[in-house]
């Protein structure tokens, strides 16, 4: 009852996420214009590469707090932690300042916006992201303690205080300064109430104290979640990197609009992922080989149902979608970049899992050969792209990575903890919900064209994804709790 519980204010917190995005970005469109909320979505960009500094703590103190039971070793492990943050921080944080002004005035490309405004933006920007950095660790903590409610309460509310709330007066005083320094102000309260109840959930019997030996024991673990971390802020962040380099923030501003619509998949996905590697790292840790692979074929395919859904969705909707974020007609090749996007979100979607199975195992090296490999020739490619094809230019590369990612990490991870299951996840567990979703949901485009309101669009396509979501757990139903043995239930074991 609790897994169910933690999918559920997962889901509360992603959906609340994604919503929320869609409401508010029309209306950032509006009060600020597409050259201001370009820098906003430079903000957003921006902050993922900053994460690079969590170097994997608060995935490592989630792990941990998911494992170990001994109370002083908690806490003596996340004092040692936010000592060494705090020094990161304080160094990141002067660096950063003293850089505001090479990145305003030699990366972005703005035309209307004042230069000493643009410059004051970035600086509050990049320090905002900094407290962000420091609020993930408490944020893992939560999650690695299965309190996911909790974690779900605080993520939805700074995103609401953060985001929504700032709207009222960002309407009378429309000013992209005012909306970062609303935001630094937001994190620094979000971060002190964080750290007060993680405190209270790991209840120290004693005065905890830094610690190297706690340090040192989580190092090795750490350094290979950093490398990945690493990795993955280049590959996630790349192409807004190289629009936000090689065209104007205008530009920039309607390209996020289309990555926000082709990251649903991924992030309608993401939540079941969260919320089961506790439970991977748990049967793991107990030696429960037969659970893990029940575990990980169960919600592959819950993950695959729902991101290929909703890549499919995006795809037959995206001009209605588009027109509704915007407030008017999209081009096609807007409409064109938004659709290869979701590919790529679903494609994102599929790593979830080998990654996940990875991290329970404590193995990383596999996620960091590739993620070098890809680091190194996505932004180049992306340049490249870019340069001789314009926006479709610097989405394709991505989403050929991503597919190149999802290859290789099943290829490497799932033989080597799982055994050779890999021909039954591809036909059971993605091929099967792409085509129950695709025999479902395709017909929508014959329908969609009937309705001129993007909003009475967009309620129709919902019903169609929402009705192969349904076609897709009753073949869930039926390959995991009787009724179709299509899994190999004589090498897999009894899939309950």
């Amino acid at each position: 009852m609790k897994i169910n519980k933690n999918i559920i204010a997962n889901y509360a917190s992603r959906l609340w996420t994604g919503i929320s995005a869609f409401i508010f970005v029309p209306f950032y469109l509006h009060i600020l214009g597409p050259e201001a909320f370009g820098l906003v979505t430079f903000s957003t960009s921006l902050l993922g590469i900053v994460f690079v500094i969590d170097m994997g703590m608060s995935n490592t103190f989630a792990r941990e707090m998911a494992r170990e039971v001994d109370r002083r070793k908690l806490s003596d492990l996340l004092r040692s932690l936010e000592w060494l943050y705090l020094i990161i921080i304080m160094f990141v944080a002067v660096v950063a300042i003293l850089g505001a002004g090479l990145i305003a005035d030699h990366w972005l490309n703005a035309s209307r916006l004042e230069p000493d405004q643009v410059r004051w933006s970035v600086g509050l920007m990049l320090i905002s992201a900094i407290l962000q950095v420091m609020l993930a660790l408490y944020i893992g903590g939560l999650l690695g303690s299965s309190r996911h409610v909790t974690a779900a309460g605080y993520q939805i509310g700074f995103s609401l205080a953060r985001s929504g709330i700032v709207l009222i007066p960002l309407y009378f005083w429309p000013s992209v300064k005012f909306l970062f320094a609303w935001q630094l102000a937001v994190s620094a309260i979000a971060l002190l109430l964080l750290r007060r109840t993680i405190w209270g959930v790991i209840k120290p019997l004693e005065m905890p104290r830094f610690s190297l030996p706690a340090l040192r024991s989580i190092w090795a673990f750490a350094g290979g979640m950093f490398g990945i971390a690493l990795i993955s802020a280049i590959n996630t962040q790349s192409d807004k990197l190289v629009v936000s380099k090689a065209f104007s923030l205008d530009v920039l501003g309607l390209y996020s609009v289309a990555s926000l619509i082709g990251q649903v998949p991924s992030m309608l996905a993401l939540p079941l992922a969260i919320t089961i590697l506790p439970r991977l790292t748990a049967q793991v840790a107990r030696g429960d080989h037969s659970g893990v692979i029940a575990t990980y074929m169960q919600y592959s395919f819950l993950i695959s149902a729902v991101a290929l859904c909703a890549a499919l969705g995006v795809v037959v909707g995206a001009p209605q979608l588009l027109a509704l974020m915007k407030g008017s007609t999209p081009s096609a090749e807007l409409v064109m970049v938004t659709r290869i996007l979701s590919v790529g979100g679903a494609l994102l979607a599929a790593q979830y899992m080998p990654y996940h199975l990875a991290v329970a195992n404590a193995h990383t090296r596999t996620n960091i050969l590739f993620g070098v490999v890809s680091s190194v020739l996505l932004p180049i490619t992306m340049f490249l792209g870019a340069s001789q094809a314009g926006l479709l230019g610097a989405a394709i590369p991505w989403v050929a990575m991503n597919a190149l990612a999802a290859i290789f990490l099943t290829v490497r991870i799932m033989p080597r903890f799982l055994g050779p299951y890999i021909r039954e996840w591809v036909s059971k567990t993605a091929a099967l919900p792409l085509l129950v979703g695709a025999l479902v949901i395709l017909p929508a485009v014959l329908v969609l064209p009937w309705f001129k309101q993007p909003i009475m669009a967009m309620v129709v396509l919902a019903v169609f994804c929402a009705a192969a979501l349904g076609a897709n757990g009753i073949v869930f139903l039926c390959l995991f709790h009787g009724g179709w043995s299509a899994i190999r239930r004589s090498n897999i074991g009894k899939l309950r």
